[in-house]
């Protein structure tokens, strides 16, 4: 959480309870232009303002940093899921063409026993059906099938 000072929180307040307001409006208060000055760039820094030609007005940064969060970011529902090499790894085996140990090097900037290791846990720890053939070029493809014989 952003740490804000006395000056910029009651600035941010006020600008969200008017937001077609400019902030330099809350400003007369403040005397020295200097210190008005500093408190616009440091908040326009952190993104809590923008400047539309002449006017500084709050941005959703702005209205979160003061607890003011817009309604639209109350839910995480349409958060992205954060990208991770083995939801990586996942992806490429799942394709139909399934994917080189090069690919995969490639993809997760891994080194090849790395990448070897990873995928004999994948098999021996979450289960996963993991198919190895040799593409014509004398490679081995590795592929996530989905028939699971039970023996």
């Amino acid at each position: 959480m952003t740490k804000l000072s006395d000056t910029q929180t009651k600035l941010l307040t006020e600008a969200a309870a008017n937001p077609t307001t400019c902030i330099t409006s809350f400003m007369a208060e403040i005397k020295n232009p200097m210190i008005r000055q500093k408190s616009l760039d440091s908040m326009l820094a952190k993104g809590m303002i923008e400047k539309q030609d002449d006017t500084y007005r709050i941005t959703d940064a702005g209205k979160a940093a003061i607890g003011n969060a817009p309604q639209q970011d109350a839910t995480q529902e349409d958060a992205p899921k954060r990208e991770t090499k083995q939801s990586i790894i996942i992806s490429l085996l799942e394709r139909e063409e399934g994917a080189t140990l090069a690919e995969l090097q490639k993809a997760t900037e891994w080194k090849p026993h790395s990448v070897r290791g990873h995928l004999s846990n994948m098999r021996r720890k979450q289960k996963a059906n993991i198919e190895t053939t040799t593409n014509s070029d004398g490679n081995r493809v590795y592929r996530i099938t989905d028939n699971q014989d039970a023996a």
